[in-house]
């Protein structure tokens, strides 16, 4: 259908090859605005403790900020972006959750550390249910990139084409992809692997199960963008934390997506019955949900 927020090609992508890009989501004032925020946000990172203690640490030049709308209100138009979110919806339904909401800083690094090694997201048990077509996925992540990686080893997002749909024969914490990383270690790239170009302003969805890794940044820039996590309401959000403050700023969509009910006598297997209409709007019958 035509009205669809997705083209074929684009679905095509998304079942085969485990990804979407969708370029010039935003706009160059757009970007100049969050960068101007992110820019704050590393200030502030150094010198207070609040920032701070949110702050999940790949190594000092690789970190990410936690529930980065429980600091800034400028960032929860990533809640639901008017541009992304009915494409979130059209691939997950209308019972879907906001997961995580964070700022990802990838500072230029001379060492490699634990997410330049190819993984996938979510835990070692998660990695080991994979998306079938025709299901609704688990979970996903949709990153907004604020910088230009318009050349290799900038951070930039490398993936295995199809890996999504593959079962990773290895257990460990940290959710490794041993295949690929024998590669890694010897200084090469696997011979189907994309690292991505990609400019500020382009989107990347994909789901929990692709394998995937971040390169070395060897320029001189610091690689920042946001990173946005849906998944099925059902599943528990385990870095997303809410409170009042955030609660009263947003609009009744964004507040259900953190599954806020209200009065209602609701909870994440039965939520209001008004989920539908709140979270789909006019798309319910062009979605099957009607």
């Amino acid at each position: 259908m035509s009205n669809l927020p997705l083209t074929a090609e684009q679905i095509s992508s998304w079942e085969n090859d485990g990804i979407i890009l969708i370029k010039d989501v935003l706009t160059p004032e757009e970007v100049s605005h969050y960068r101007e925020e992110v820019n704050k946000f590393l200030d502030s990172y150094e010198k207070d403790s609040n920032v701070n203690s949110t702050a999940h640490a790949h190594g000092k030049e690789f970190f990410h900020i936690l529930n980065i709308i429980s600091h800034n209100s400028s960032f929860d138009k990533f809640i639901d972006h008017e541009k992304i979110f009915d494409i979130v919806t059209f691939l997950t339904g209308p019972y879907v959750q906001l997961m995580g909401l964070d700022l990802f800083v990838r500072k230029p690094n001379k060492m490699p550390n634990d997410i330049c090694r190819f993984h996938t997201d979510g835990g070692p048990s998660l990695q080991k249910i994979l998306p079938t077509d025709g299901n609704l996925p688990l979970q996903f992540k949709v990153q907004y990139f604020l910088t230009d990686m318009h050349q290799n080893d900038m951070s930039n997002f490398i993936y295995i084409p199809g890996s999504h749909k593959k079962r990773v024969e290895h257990n460990d914490l940290f959710c490794t992809v041993p295949s690929c990383n024998e590669y890694l270690d010897r200084g090469q790239l696997p011979e189907n692997a994309i690292e991505l170009k990609v400019s500020a302003g382009d989107v990347l969805i994909h789901p929990w199960s692709l394998w995937h890794c971040i390169s070395n940044n060897k320029s001189e820039i610091i690689r920042k963008s946001v990173s946005v996590r849906y998944g099925q309401m059902w599943l528990k959000s385990s870095f997303l934390q809410v409170n009042g403050l955030l609660l009263n700023r947003l609009t009744p969509r964004q507040r259900r997506l953190l599954c806020d009910f209200g009065e209602a006598r609701a909870d994440c297997y039965r939520p209001p019955l008004d989920q539908i209409d709140l979270i789909l709007g006019n798309n319910a019958e062009l979605y099957g949900w009607k």
